[in-house]
């Protein structure tokens, strides 16, 4: 399988939301239309991080709301406040988001959280506990991010990324499974570990990115290796969410396949989305930017 990526320009950079650098922390596919939740960073850090949503009905034309969605997400956490990994439209029309955070004061790493709103952009009521915290001594215990969440037929499936206190930079990933998404049981060890696929995933893995399949899920993710160089996007396969394989020995995006690119940052998938349903945000001098690609699922194991 592959993910080409589409045009020779980038469909949205720091000048629609007046930062530097643009992250898209969760993409989701609902309405006939993108719905993208952002994080934008200040070059210099001298204006705090801080969230946007926008929505396309296309991928390529995207509307930035006014305001910052997360705003009202007040549970004290460190720069950059919370993060949205994942952002679904519930059953009865309500929506959720899944982000990570850092409880201030810094005595530990990242934690995952659970909010709702009426709608997407708001106004966001956040669980005041954590969803899921890493445990002290155990893979995970350096800190959990970029929840990674699906409906399934019994409730929520959650993939995320975590490390140990022992080796913080060589990031791993784990799975948890919820009836109703505020109640979450983590398996004990992690599902997906460093050189999962190969060379390029040998150091550190990040961003992970669910979609579903007609027979499964694919994890998109992103792999770094031993020179942590920038990151390249892999992808693994699963029947069941709980055991994974890779899925390509080689990854499916780098930097080269992006114009001008000095590297990957940061992936979002749209997993329903009725067209492309990628966006790769783009390293450049200073700044970032969002390409969009399409998945191609020829070659699948």
């Amino acid at each position: 399988m592959s993910v080409q990526i589409l045009g020779d320009a980038p469909v949205l950079d720091g000048s629609a939301v007046g930062q530097e650098w643009v992250m898209p922390a969760a993409l989701t596919y609902t309405d006939e239309a993108y719905q993208l939740f952002g994080v934008t960073f200040d070059q210099e850090n001298s204006v705090d991080p801080r969230g946007f949503y926008a929505t396309s009905p296309d991928g390529l034309d995207w509307t930035v709301a006014d305001g910052d969605p997360l705003a009202g997400i007040s549970l004290n956490l460190s720069p950059p406040g919370p993060v949205p990994g994942s952002v679904l439209r519930e059953d009865d029309g309500s929506w959720v988001m899944f982000f990570w955070g850092v409880r201030a004061p810094l005595e530990r790493g990242a934690d995952l959280f659970r909010a709702t709103a009426p709608a997407p952009t708001g106004p966001w009521t956040a669980d005041p506990e954590p969803v899921l915290e890493g445990t002290i001594g155990a893979w995970d215990g350096a800190g959990l991010d970029f929840p990674s969440v699906v409906h399934t037929p019994d409730g929520y499936l959650m993939v995320y990324a975590g490390s140990n206190l022992g080796a913080p930079n060589e990031g791993q990933f784990g799975v948890a499974t919820s009836i109703d998404g505020a109640e979450w049981t983590k398996e004990p060890d992690p599902v997906i570990e460093p050189g999962f696929c190969g060379e390029f995933d040998s150091r550190s893995m990040a961003i992970p990115r669910l979609r579903e399949v007609d027979d499964g899920y694919l994890l998109f993710y992103n792999g770094l290796d031993p020179d942590l160089s920038t990151a390249e996007v892999g992808v693994a396969s699963s029947l069941d969410g709980l055991t994974w394989m890779c899925a390509s020995s080689q990854p499916v995006i780098t930097g080269d396949d992006i114009p001008g690119s000095q590297g990957i940052h940061v992936i979002a998938v749209a997993a329903e989305a009725q067209g492309p349903e990628f966006l790769v945000e783009s390293l450049g001098d200073g700044s970032s930017s969002l390409w969009l690609g399409d998945v191609s699922m020829t070659g699948l194991p």
